[in-house]
């Protein structure tokens, strides 16, 4: 079982609409910060590292060698609710500073971060230029904090490695910049190496995600059914 949470950047359209703001280091423990109406509130059971981290404190057997779970990070917006990005002309190295504390933590616990992408494009919509462009950003904002990763998620499951019958030119991209695991979403479990066409040697491991999610919990439960029991899970009084 290999957990990964996507998007973990807490960017600022969502600030305050009931979401967590930003991850803290508090006491060397991963906590939340949200501000609801001027107040920040701290917390350590509204958000899935301090709830991860909660559950290995009780369940100290939880994983081989400590190993948690992988953070999917884009960088258009900053991460993990820092605006680490170049746009933020006001505070941002603090920001940075900020958030190198929560990101050694992390490590330190024994996560571990892929990219999403900088953007959160479809990739099948943007040019190679402009995907170029993007995996630059990412190398300078991004992985210049949390260090190289050599797994890439496809934002929305969308993927592409073959055009006109060859590698394309943006998966040539993605391995120039040293991605070599590479990620889509499917409710069934799939790994193997790709592309299947014989003509093409060059393969890479590509592996899919079953997306665990409220509307995949009420519609897809047999797919689930194997890790857990989604009718104990789907709160059918609320809908949600």
């Amino acid at each position: 079982l290999i957990l990964s949470f996507d998007d973990v950047n807490y960017d600022s359209k969502k600030l305050g609409k009931g979401m967590v703001d930003k991850l803290i280091v508090k006491n060397n423990e991963i906590y939340t910060s949200t501000k609801i109406n001027g107040k920040e509130y701290i917390s350590d059971d509204n958000e899935f590292v301090p709830l991860l981290e909660k559950f290995i404190k009780k369940h100290p057997d939880f994983s081989f060698n400590g190993a948690r779970a992988t953070l999917n990070l884009t960088g258009y917006d900053g991460i993990l609710g820092y605006r680490t990005d170049s746009s933020n002309k006001t505070n941002r190295e603090s920001e940075i500073a900020n958030a190198k504390k929560v990101i050694n933590l992390l490590k330190e616990k024994g996560y571990t971060f892929a990219s999403h992408s900088y953007g959160h494009y479809h990739m099948k919509k943007i040019s190679d230029e402009k995907f170029k462009e993007e995996l630059s950003l990412w190398k300078e904002e991004v992985e210049s904090l949390v260090g190289k990763t050599q797994i890439y998620v496809y934002p929305y499951g969308e993927w592409e490695m073959v055009s006109n019958n060859e590698i394309s030119p943006k998966h040539k991209l993605l391995k120039d910049f040293g991605f070599k695991l590479f990620c889509g979403v499917g409710i069934k479990p799939f790994f193997s190496y790709l592309p299947f066409d014989k003509n093409i040697k060059d393969k890479d491991l590509f592996m899919d995600r079953r997306p665990i999610d409220g509307w995949t919990i009420k519609n897809q439960t047999k797919h689930l059914n194997d890790l857990f029991d989604c009718y104990k899970i789907y709160d059918n009084l609320r809908n949600i």
